[in-house]
């Protein structure tokens, strides 16, 4: 009986970090995208009139790096938005993944590891070196 409490208190806290990238409106959205932005510890600007596959992307770079950048993939229908991935280097992404996956988790051997799913958050080396998260 006391599992089953204790399960009941813990469900809004491990949802949490599913549901606060997910069903978003317009200033909800812009607000989670400023904090993740803020989180990764660079003053990203984000890249405006961009030639590329810029639908459904964020694309924001370091103005003291331009080789250093940080993608938001979303998605968003009748103004509700919903934030899926993340894609940078590995410094910027895992501060991400401490704070809203495992708080707990240790840089290098989780860079070492090169992947980790955890509920239903995964972070894995994407590319030479870009990772990415999936939320």
């Amino acid at each position: 009986m006391k599992r089953i409490f204790l399960l009941v208190l813990l469900l809004p806290i491990l949802s949490f970090a599913q549901n606060q990238f997910r069903k978003l409106d317009s200033l909800q959205f812009r607000k989670v995208v400023d904090q993740i932005i803020t989180d990764t510890g660079v003053k990203y600007q984000e890249e405006i009139n961009r030639q590329d596959w810029d639908e459904n992307n964020l694309k924001f770079v370091n103005p003291a790096n331009d080789k250093d950048f940080f993608f938001i993939e979303y998605g968003c229908k009748d103004n509700i938005c919903s934030i899926f991935t993340f894609y940078a280097n590995y410094d910027r992404i895992f501060p991400l993944w401490k704070k809203y996956s495992e708080p707990n988790a240790n840089k290098e051997v989780l860079k070492k590891k090169g992947f980790k799913m955890l509920n239903q958050t995964s972070i894995q080396k994407f590319d030479k070196d870009v990772w990415k998260m999936e939320l």
